[in-house]
Order: C-alpha cells, then sequence, then structure tokens
C-alpha cells in the first residue's frame, strides 16, 4: 500500500511492478538463514513475503493491482497469489540436496531445459498449465489424489459427489454439502506400522461456499485397528488455504482409515444474492432458529439459577440446568435436601430455604 506524501495528486496510479517485487525481496536484510529449515513467524520486522517468494513448490504466481483516492491522496494495493501456497509451518522454506534431484518428472532442469528461459538449479514443468507430479514418497501409505493410485482406492458412504479437481497447485479431492448432509470416504488398503507408533498427515481445507459465514462442518478422522478401538478425532482448519494436519498415533496395530465430513441441518440454506441492487437472504429453517432460541434459553435459565437465592440446596444437588431428565428421582432429592418444591415454586411464593429451614416455613437463608 502506498499512502503518504508521495502519494499525493500528481502520483501516477500505474503500478510499479519491479518497485513492489524488490520490496518483497528486500525483507532477506531482515531474515536469519537458520530459520530456513523450519518456517514459523518470527517477532519483529517482516519476513512472509520474502519466504513465500523463494518458497521451494510454489511455482505459478498471479498478481493483481488496484487503486483509488482517498481525500488527497491515493492507496495503492498490490495483492498476490502463490500456487501452491508455503509458509507452512514447521515446513522447510527448501530442503538442502543437490540442484536438479528433486524436480518433478513431468519437468526439465537447468540445461536439460531447451528452448525458453531456464536458470540454473530451477525446474521447469513441461505444460505450465499441469501441476508438478512428484515421485511416490516411501511412506506406508499415500493418497495424493490420483487416481490410478491404489492407495485411494476407497468406499463412499452418504453423499457420494466427490469430484477429483486438478490445479496448477496440485491435484485434489472435492465435495460441496447442504445442511444436513454427510460424507465417509473409507480406504480399502490399511496401514501397517513397523514400529509402536505412526505419524499420519492430512492435507485439507473446509468451510462454507461464503467466506462471511461461520464454518458449522465437522472433519473427523476414524481408525479401525485390528482387537482394539479410537474414538474419532476432530480435525479443525481456520484456514481457507490447505493445511497440514499432523496426528501422531502411538500404537502399532494395523489401521484402516476413514474421514467423515459433515455440515448440520440448517447450514448452508442461508444464502444472499442481490435483487434489484437491495441484498436478499433467505431466512433459515424454522427448526434451526428453534435451537438458537433454545440455547439462549437454557443460557439465561441457568445464569438465574446459579444466581438465586431460592432452592440454594436443591442448587448444591443439581447446579447446571439441563433439557434431559436426569437420573435423581423427585424422592431421591426431597431426601437429601428435605425439600418438595422445585426452585419455580419457591420463586413463585417468595419461600427461602437453608439448611436449617424446610419445606412450607418461611425463613431467611
Amino acid at each position: 500500500m502506498c499512502q503518504g506524501y508521495g502519494c499525493r495528486e500528481d502520483m501516477q496510479t500505474e503500478p510499479n511492478w519491479q518497485k513492489a517485487i524488490k520490496g518483497l525481496y528486500e525483507e532477506v536484510l531482515d531474515y536469519q538463514k537458520d530459520w530456513l529449515w523450519s518456517f514459523e513467524e518470527h517477532p519483529g520486522p517482516m519476513t512472509g513475503h520474502f519466504t513465500q517468494l523463494i518458497w521451494s513448490r510454489s511455482w505459478r504466481i498471479g498478481c493483481g493491482y488496484t487503486s483509488f483516492k482517498e481525500g488527497s491522496l491515493y492507496k495503492k494495493f498490490y495483492v498476490c497469489n502463490y500456487g501452491p501456497g508455503g509458509n507452512t509451518e514447521k515446513q522447510p522454506v527448501y530442503k538442502k540436496g543437490d540442484p536438479c534431484t528433486a524436480c518433478p518428472v513431468n519437468s526439465c532442469c537447468g540445461s536439460s531445459c531447451r528452448g525458453g528461459l531456464s536458470y540454473p538449479g530451477l525446474c521447469k514443468i513441461f505444460d505450465p498449465n499441469t501441476s508438478p507430479e512428484y515421485r511416490r514418497p516411501s511412506n506406508l501409505f499415500f493418497c495424493g489424489a490420483s487416481l490410478n493410485d491404489r492407495d485411494c482406492q476407497a468406499v463412499v458412504n452418504g453423499a457420494d459427489n466427490w469430484r477429483n479437481i486438478k490445479s496448477v497447485g496440485g491435484n485434489y479431492d472435492s465435495i460441496v454439502l447442504n445442511g444436513g448432509e454427510s460424507t465417509t470416504v473409507s480406504f480399502n488398503k490399511a496401514i501397517v506400522p513397523n514400529t509402536n507408533s505412526f505419524c499420519l498427515v492430512v492435507k485439507f481445507r473446509k468451510g462454507p461456499l461464503d467466506a462471511s459465514r461461520r464454518d458449522k462442518s465437522s472433519f473427523k478422522a476414524d481408525f479401525k485397528m485390528e482387537g482394539s478401538f479410537a474414538s474419532p478425532m476432530s480435525l479443525q482448519s481456520h484456514s481457507t488455504s490447505f493445511k497440514d494436519y499432523r496426528i501422531s498415533l502411538q500404537w502399532g496395530s494395523r489401521t484402516k482409515l476413514a474421514f467423515t465430513f459433515s455440515v448440520p441441518r440448517g447450514a448452508g440454506f442461508r444464502n444472499c444474492w442481490t435483487q434489484e441492487g437491495i441484498p436478499t437472504y433467505i431466512p433459515a429453517p424454522r427448526n434451526y432458529i428453534k435451537s438458537l432460541l433454545q440455547k439462549e434459553s437454557i443460557l439465561r435459565w441457568q445464569k438465574e439459577w446459579g444466581n438465586g437465592e431460592t432452592g440454594r440446596s436443591v442448587h448444591n444437588v443439581l447446579p447446571k440446568v439441563k433439557t434431559t431428565p436426569t437420573p435423581w428421582q423427585r424422592p431421591e432429592i426431597m431426601f437429601v435436601t428435605g425439600l418438595g418444591p422445585f426452585s419455580t415454586y419457591f420463586k413463585r411464593f417468595n419461600i427461602r430455604s437453608s439448611d436449617s429451614c424446610g419445606c412450607g416455613n418461611l425463613g431467611n437463608a
């Protein structure tokens, strides 16, 4: 962004890309080279533009520019999107090794490239409209969203409108769910650890199609083991970009993996569009609104119950307000508290209770 004396009316509003990119790279002056092997945010001057600029797996970039006048000043904005995005925490900016030894299989490198520009030690994709294809890592299990990969073979239960998306940032499987829908992908191949523990890395993103809405979807990993079981694990992501989710599993049993993605009923139906220039909203379903009202009423009820002065002995037995039946029976509560009516009756008749007074007797607690 350009702002200040140099951005007044006599400034040209045309973009200066050379200056903009130079400004991103000049963050190298504040960067320490021992940070290269494990990316993380550091206090002090900003260096994330520089690390994204040199991130080894990012090979496509698209940038945009806009400017507008505010008072006597021009504000200029440069925005760039990288494919695939970098600055992944705990990952190296690039790995140590000999030049050209880790290039994608559908690329050339340095002097092996024919025609066009090439740079020593840098990989060049043959077809710029395809994604890089890397050699399959020697993992116990690997699914890179390739239709030909045996590890990716799976059974789908529930919604099955999965699509395989091919992009310059890499291929991925995608699905769009409506409110109340769910999908489960169960992989056919089992993971057979060779030690008493193993690490699982899941790269995913999730969220509403409308970025202004709060994400209410859930994404869970389910592990099926021989002779044992584990509770499903909820995977959370608060980013619109693909992120690595690392899970350390402390067992050595043969394990089958499944993922369940679901959207609660009522979510996904509140859409917005423009009709004759006026924003128009579709109201949420009645059952969804009723659930919100119930939650709010319980919160208010609990606040009054927790701060109330009546039925204090009952409060010691039932400290929380619930809408589900309590295992305590009325005779049991009467025996423990020495009281018959519950808090609503005390409040109605302004009767206060204490351990020294019983039901029907007026007194001060």
